[in-house]
Protein backbone atom coordinates (compact mmCIF):
# COMPACT_ATOMS: atom_id res chain seq x y z
CA UNK A 1 0.00 0.00 0.00
CA UNK A 2 1.32 2.92 -1.11
CA UNK A 3 1.77 6.03 1.61
CA UNK A 4 2.21 9.69 1.32
CA UNK A 5 5.65 9.22 3.28
CA UNK A 6 7.80 8.25 0.49
CA UNK A 7 10.29 10.39 0.01
CA UNK A 8 10.40 13.12 -2.93
CA UNK A 9 13.40 13.63 -4.93
CA UNK A 10 14.76 16.96 -4.72
CA UNK A 11 14.31 19.33 -7.92
CA UNK A 12 17.64 20.77 -9.87
CA UNK A 13 16.98 23.87 -8.16
CA UNK A 14 17.22 22.55 -4.25
CA UNK A 15 20.06 19.91 -4.91
CA UNK A 16 22.17 23.21 -6.32
CA UNK A 17 20.90 25.34 -3.15
CA UNK A 18 22.52 22.33 -0.48
CA UNK A 19 25.62 22.12 -2.57
CA UNK A 20 26.21 25.65 -2.36
CA UNK A 21 25.26 25.30 1.56
CA UNK A 22 27.95 22.59 1.53
CA UNK A 23 30.45 24.52 0.28
CA UNK A 24 29.83 27.15 2.26
CA UNK A 25 29.91 25.16 5.65
CA UNK A 26 33.54 23.36 4.52
CA UNK A 27 34.84 26.56 3.61
CA UNK A 28 34.23 28.42 6.31
CA UNK A 29 34.85 25.75 8.82
CA UNK A 30 38.34 25.39 7.11
CA UNK A 31 38.91 29.03 7.95
CA UNK A 32 37.74 29.24 11.06
CA UNK A 33 40.35 26.45 11.65
CA UNK A 34 42.98 28.37 10.31
CA UNK A 35 42.22 31.10 12.49
CA UNK A 36 42.09 28.97 15.18
CA UNK A 37 45.45 27.48 14.79
CA UNK A 38 47.40 30.36 13.42
CA UNK A 39 46.11 32.90 16.02
CA UNK A 40 43.99 30.99 18.81
CA UNK A 41 42.52 33.57 21.28
CA UNK A 42 43.19 36.52 18.48
CA UNK A 43 40.95 38.57 16.19
CA UNK A 44 38.22 36.04 14.64
CA UNK A 45 38.94 37.66 10.83
CA UNK A 46 37.21 34.52 9.40
CA UNK A 47 33.74 35.64 10.61
CA UNK A 48 33.94 38.75 7.62
CA UNK A 49 33.92 36.44 4.71
CA UNK A 50 31.65 33.53 6.71
CA UNK A 51 28.90 36.86 6.73
CA UNK A 52 29.54 38.33 3.33
CA UNK A 53 28.75 34.50 1.88
CA UNK A 54 26.61 33.67 4.47
CA UNK A 55 24.23 36.37 2.96
CA UNK A 56 24.77 34.90 -0.26
CA UNK A 57 23.14 31.84 0.99
CA UNK A 58 20.61 33.61 2.73
CA UNK A 59 19.26 35.26 -0.58
CA UNK A 60 19.66 31.66 -2.55
CA UNK A 61 17.74 29.70 0.30
CA UNK A 62 14.73 32.80 0.36
CA UNK A 63 14.72 32.95 -3.88
CA UNK A 64 13.88 29.37 -3.36
CA UNK A 65 11.31 29.56 -0.67
CA UNK A 66 9.51 32.75 -2.61
CA UNK A 67 9.48 30.68 -5.97
CA UNK A 68 7.14 27.98 -4.01
CA UNK A 69 4.76 30.58 -3.08
CA UNK A 70 2.79 30.01 -6.17
CA UNK A 71 -0.34 30.19 -4.00
CA UNK A 72 0.45 34.03 -3.01
CA UNK A 73 -0.85 36.78 -5.47
CA UNK A 74 2.33 38.78 -7.49
CA UNK A 75 1.85 41.74 -5.01
CA UNK A 76 2.31 39.71 -1.62
CA UNK A 77 5.15 37.96 -3.48
CA UNK A 78 6.91 41.06 -3.95
CA UNK A 79 5.95 42.69 -0.51
CA UNK A 80 7.71 39.59 0.87
CA UNK A 81 10.65 39.58 -1.43
CA UNK A 82 11.22 43.11 -0.18
CA UNK A 83 10.46 42.45 3.50
CA UNK A 84 12.71 39.63 3.06
CA UNK A 85 15.37 41.64 1.51
CA UNK A 86 15.21 44.61 4.31
CA UNK A 87 15.57 41.14 6.97
CA UNK A 88 18.26 39.66 5.38
CA UNK A 89 20.63 43.13 4.49
CA UNK A 90 19.81 44.41 8.32
CA UNK A 91 20.81 41.63 9.73
CA UNK A 92 23.99 41.56 7.92
CA UNK A 93 24.90 45.22 8.73
CA UNK A 94 24.47 44.36 11.72
CA UNK A 95 26.97 42.01 12.10
CA UNK A 96 29.49 44.18 10.38
CA UNK A 97 28.46 46.22 13.67
CA UNK A 98 29.35 43.86 15.87
CA UNK A 99 32.58 42.70 14.39
CA UNK A 100 33.52 46.20 13.37
CA UNK A 101 32.88 47.89 16.79
CA UNK A 102 30.43 46.26 19.27
CA UNK A 103 29.25 48.49 21.74
CA UNK A 104 29.86 51.74 19.81
CA UNK A 105 27.66 54.06 18.00
CA UNK A 106 25.07 51.79 16.29
CA UNK A 107 24.95 53.64 12.96
CA UNK A 108 23.15 50.75 11.39
CA UNK A 109 19.98 52.05 12.86
CA UNK A 110 20.04 55.05 10.86
CA UNK A 111 19.86 52.36 7.36
CA UNK A 112 17.54 50.23 9.14
CA UNK A 113 14.57 53.05 10.20
CA UNK A 114 15.33 54.57 6.18
CA UNK A 115 14.31 51.31 4.51
CA UNK A 116 12.41 50.10 7.21
CA UNK A 117 9.68 53.13 6.66
CA UNK A 118 9.55 52.25 2.80
CA UNK A 119 8.75 48.69 3.76
CA UNK A 120 6.35 50.02 5.91
CA UNK A 121 4.81 52.39 3.16
CA UNK A 122 4.95 48.85 0.38
CA UNK A 123 2.63 46.97 3.17
CA UNK A 124 0.21 49.71 3.91
CA UNK A 125 -0.29 50.21 0.28
CA UNK A 126 -1.14 46.72 0.11
CA UNK A 127 -3.84 46.77 2.57
CA UNK A 128 -5.25 49.67 1.31
CA UNK A 129 -5.44 48.00 -1.92
CA UNK A 130 -7.20 45.40 -0.68
CA UNK A 131 -10.74 46.99 -0.19
CA UNK A 132 -10.99 47.70 -3.75
CA UNK A 133 -12.67 45.82 -6.05
CA UNK A 134 -10.64 43.03 -7.60
CA UNK A 135 -12.81 43.54 -10.82
CA UNK A 136 -11.35 47.15 -11.04
CA UNK A 137 -7.92 46.23 -10.25
CA UNK A 138 -6.35 43.48 -12.72
CA UNK A 139 -3.42 41.80 -11.77
CA UNK A 140 -1.21 43.52 -14.17
CA UNK A 141 1.26 40.61 -13.99
CA UNK A 142 -1.36 38.02 -15.55
CA UNK A 143 -3.01 40.01 -18.39
CA UNK A 144 0.80 40.53 -19.29
CA UNK A 145 1.44 37.10 -19.46
CA UNK A 146 -1.91 36.41 -21.58
CA UNK A 147 -0.95 39.25 -23.70
CA UNK A 148 2.16 37.35 -24.32
CA UNK A 149 0.72 34.36 -24.84
CA UNK A 150 -2.07 35.79 -27.02
CA UNK A 151 1.08 37.07 -29.25
CA UNK A 152 2.91 33.51 -29.81
CA UNK A 153 -0.21 31.75 -30.68
CA UNK A 154 -0.86 34.70 -33.08
CA UNK A 155 2.93 34.45 -34.57
CA UNK A 156 2.47 30.22 -34.40
CA UNK A 157 -0.69 30.79 -36.67
CA UNK A 158 -0.94 30.12 -40.00
CA UNK A 159 -3.49 32.38 -41.34
CA UNK A 160 -2.85 31.99 -45.15
CA UNK A 161 -4.06 28.14 -44.91
CA UNK A 162 -7.56 27.03 -43.43
CA UNK A 163 -6.42 23.68 -42.67
CA UNK A 164 -2.98 23.12 -40.13
CA UNK A 165 0.21 23.00 -41.89
CA UNK A 166 0.54 18.82 -43.10
CA UNK A 167 4.43 19.38 -41.46
CA UNK A 168 4.50 15.51 -41.14
CA UNK A 169 3.96 14.85 -44.56
CA UNK A 170 6.00 17.62 -45.43
CA UNK A 171 9.26 17.05 -43.45
CA UNK A 172 12.18 14.44 -44.28
CA UNK A 173 12.13 10.88 -42.49
CA UNK A 174 14.07 12.24 -39.44
CA UNK A 175 11.89 15.44 -38.88
CA UNK A 176 8.63 13.52 -39.33
CA UNK A 177 10.07 10.70 -36.48
CA UNK A 178 10.67 13.87 -33.79
CA UNK A 179 7.17 15.51 -34.52
CA UNK A 180 5.50 12.18 -34.13
CA UNK A 181 7.34 12.08 -31.17
CA UNK A 182 6.34 15.61 -29.49
CA UNK A 183 2.95 14.84 -30.54
CA UNK A 184 2.86 10.97 -28.11
CA UNK A 185 4.45 13.03 -25.66
CA UNK A 186 2.02 15.86 -25.63
CA UNK A 187 -1.36 12.86 -25.64
CA UNK A 188 -0.12 11.01 -22.85
CA UNK A 189 0.96 14.43 -20.65
CA UNK A 190 -2.98 15.70 -21.37
CA UNK A 191 -4.20 12.34 -20.24
CA UNK A 192 -1.90 12.24 -17.08
CA UNK A 193 -3.39 16.20 -16.37
CA UNK A 194 -7.12 14.94 -16.90
CA UNK A 195 -6.17 11.98 -14.88
CA UNK A 196 -5.54 14.10 -11.80
CA UNK A 197 -8.41 14.32 -9.05
CA UNK A 198 -6.80 17.38 -6.83
CA UNK A 199 -9.52 19.99 -8.02
CA UNK A 200 -7.04 22.77 -6.39
CA UNK A 201 -4.65 22.90 -9.04
CA UNK A 202 -6.71 22.55 -12.07
CA UNK A 203 -6.48 25.82 -13.36
CA UNK A 204 -2.43 25.41 -13.14
CA UNK A 205 -3.02 22.28 -15.11
CA UNK A 206 -5.11 23.78 -17.89
CA UNK A 207 -2.12 26.39 -18.06
CA UNK A 208 0.34 23.65 -18.27
CA UNK A 209 -1.94 21.60 -20.99
CA UNK A 210 -2.14 25.32 -23.14
CA UNK A 211 1.74 25.70 -23.32
CA UNK A 212 2.58 21.90 -23.91
CA UNK A 213 -0.07 22.41 -26.97
CA UNK A 214 2.32 25.68 -28.11
CA UNK A 215 5.53 24.04 -27.08
CA UNK A 216 4.30 20.79 -29.71
CA UNK A 217 3.49 23.29 -31.93
CA UNK A 218 5.98 25.36 -31.81
CA UNK A 219 8.37 22.34 -32.65
CA UNK A 220 5.72 21.43 -35.74
CA UNK A 221 6.07 24.89 -37.07
CA UNK A 222 9.92 24.82 -36.65
CA UNK A 223 10.44 21.16 -38.36
CA UNK A 224 8.26 22.97 -41.52
CA UNK A 225 10.34 25.84 -41.86
CA UNK A 226 13.60 23.76 -41.89
CA UNK A 227 12.27 21.40 -44.26
CA UNK A 228 11.51 24.13 -46.58
CA UNK A 229 15.05 25.35 -46.32
CA UNK A 230 16.20 21.58 -47.10
CA UNK A 231 14.07 21.43 -49.89
CA UNK A 232 14.74 24.68 -51.82
CA UNK A 233 16.41 24.18 -54.71
CA UNK A 234 18.12 27.58 -54.92
CA UNK A 235 19.67 27.91 -51.89
CA UNK A 236 20.90 24.24 -52.65
CA UNK A 237 22.85 25.19 -56.02
CA UNK A 238 23.83 28.54 -54.44
CA UNK A 239 25.83 26.30 -51.08
CA UNK A 240 27.44 24.47 -54.25
CA UNK A 241 28.40 27.41 -56.38
CA UNK A 242 29.19 30.44 -54.54
CA UNK A 243 32.37 28.78 -53.31
CA UNK A 244 33.56 27.74 -56.67
CA UNK A 245 32.39 31.67 -58.43
CA UNK A 246 34.93 33.09 -55.41
CA UNK A 247 37.47 30.76 -56.51
CA UNK A 248 37.25 31.21 -59.74
CA UNK A 249 36.89 35.32 -59.34
CA UNK A 250 39.79 35.28 -57.08
CA UNK A 251 42.03 33.59 -59.85
CA UNK A 252 40.89 35.80 -62.52
CA UNK A 253 42.09 38.73 -60.06
CA UNK A 254 45.40 37.48 -59.51
CA UNK A 255 46.12 37.47 -63.48
CA UNK A 256 44.02 40.21 -64.29
CA UNK A 257 46.40 43.70 -64.85
CA UNK A 258 43.79 46.11 -66.25
CA UNK A 259 42.81 48.41 -63.11
CA UNK A 260 39.04 48.84 -64.26
CA UNK A 261 38.79 45.35 -64.72
CA UNK A 262 40.20 44.46 -61.54
CA UNK A 263 38.07 46.95 -59.25
CA UNK A 264 34.52 45.52 -61.34
CA UNK A 265 36.18 41.82 -60.23
CA UNK A 266 37.22 42.84 -56.32
CA UNK A 267 33.49 44.27 -56.31
CA UNK A 268 31.78 41.29 -57.32
CA UNK A 269 33.71 39.05 -55.46
CA UNK A 270 32.90 41.05 -52.27
CA UNK A 271 28.80 40.54 -52.91
CA UNK A 272 29.51 36.66 -53.40
CA UNK A 273 31.57 36.82 -50.02
CA UNK A 274 28.64 38.39 -48.57
CA UNK A 275 26.45 35.47 -50.31
CA UNK A 276 28.41 33.23 -48.91
CA UNK A 277 28.38 34.38 -45.74
CA UNK A 278 24.59 34.65 -45.71
CA UNK A 279 24.54 31.23 -46.71
CA UNK A 280 26.43 29.94 -44.06
CA UNK A 281 24.27 31.57 -41.18
CA UNK A 282 21.49 30.06 -42.64
CA UNK A 283 23.00 26.65 -42.32
CA UNK A 284 24.03 27.61 -38.90
CA UNK A 285 20.64 28.62 -37.89
CA UNK A 286 19.24 25.73 -39.31
CA UNK A 287 21.90 23.28 -37.65
CA UNK A 288 20.94 25.28 -34.42
CA UNK A 289 17.19 24.72 -34.79
CA UNK A 290 17.69 21.01 -35.72
CA UNK A 291 19.17 20.78 -32.38
CA UNK A 292 16.49 22.70 -30.67
CA UNK A 293 14.03 20.08 -31.73
CA UNK A 294 16.20 17.07 -30.42
CA UNK A 295 16.62 18.74 -26.75
CA UNK A 296 12.65 19.74 -26.72
CA UNK A 297 11.95 16.01 -27.18
CA UNK A 298 14.23 15.26 -24.35
CA UNK A 299 12.57 17.64 -21.84
CA UNK A 300 8.79 16.52 -23.55
CA UNK A 301 10.14 12.80 -21.89
CA UNK A 302 11.60 14.10 -18.71
CA UNK A 303 8.65 15.98 -18.13
CA UNK A 304 6.46 13.43 -18.95
CA UNK A 305 8.99 11.16 -16.54
CA UNK A 306 8.46 13.09 -13.89
CA UNK A 307 4.77 13.55 -14.13
CA UNK A 308 4.43 9.49 -13.97
CA UNK A 309 6.88 9.48 -10.91
CA UNK A 310 4.66 11.99 -8.85
CA UNK A 311 2.00 9.90 -9.56
CA UNK A 312 3.51 6.83 -8.81
CA UNK A 313 4.19 7.83 -5.52
CA UNK A 314 1.60 9.88 -4.67
CA UNK A 315 3.28 13.35 -4.42
CA UNK A 316 1.52 16.09 -6.60
CA UNK A 317 3.73 17.48 -9.19
CA UNK A 318 4.31 20.66 -8.77
CA UNK A 319 2.91 22.47 -11.40
CA UNK A 320 3.84 25.76 -10.77
CA UNK A 321 7.65 24.78 -11.31
CA UNK A 322 6.73 22.98 -14.23
CA UNK A 323 4.67 25.38 -16.01
CA UNK A 324 7.58 27.49 -15.39
CA UNK A 325 10.06 25.37 -17.06
CA UNK A 326 7.85 24.75 -20.16
CA UNK A 327 6.88 28.60 -20.82
CA UNK A 328 10.43 29.67 -21.02
CA UNK A 329 10.97 26.73 -23.73
CA UNK A 330 8.36 27.76 -25.75
CA UNK A 331 10.28 30.84 -25.54
CA UNK A 332 13.58 29.80 -26.51
CA UNK A 333 11.45 27.85 -29.59
CA UNK A 334 10.15 31.12 -30.75
CA UNK A 335 13.19 32.36 -30.73
CA UNK A 336 14.58 29.96 -33.17
CA UNK A 337 11.33 30.62 -35.25
CA UNK A 338 12.15 34.10 -35.43
CA UNK A 339 15.47 33.88 -36.41
CA UNK A 340 13.87 31.45 -39.23
CA UNK A 341 11.56 33.91 -40.67
CA UNK A 342 14.00 36.52 -40.31
CA UNK A 343 16.34 34.26 -42.87
CA UNK A 344 13.30 33.62 -44.91
CA UNK A 345 12.29 37.00 -45.21
CA UNK A 346 15.63 38.27 -46.00
CA UNK A 347 17.39 38.52 -49.49
CA UNK A 348 20.19 36.03 -49.77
Amino acid sequence: MATNSTAQPLSGKWKGFFIHLGVYVIVISLLGLMNLLIDPGGYPWFLWPALGWGVGVAFHLFGLRLGEMSHISGKWRGFIAHAGSYAIIMAMLLGVYLLADPGGYPWFLWPALGWGVAVAIHFFVLIMGKNRNPAETPDLAEQSTEKRRKRKRDRLAEPESPEPPAVVSAAGPALKDQVKKARTYQAQIKSLLKASTRQNIHIRQDDLAKQIDEWVRAVEVLAERIESFRQNSLIQTDLAAVPQSIDDLERRLASETDESTRAELERTLTVHKNHLEALNQLQGTIKRAEIKIESTLSLLGTLYSQMLTSQSTNHVADYSRLFEDVEEEVHILQDHLDALGEVKSGRI
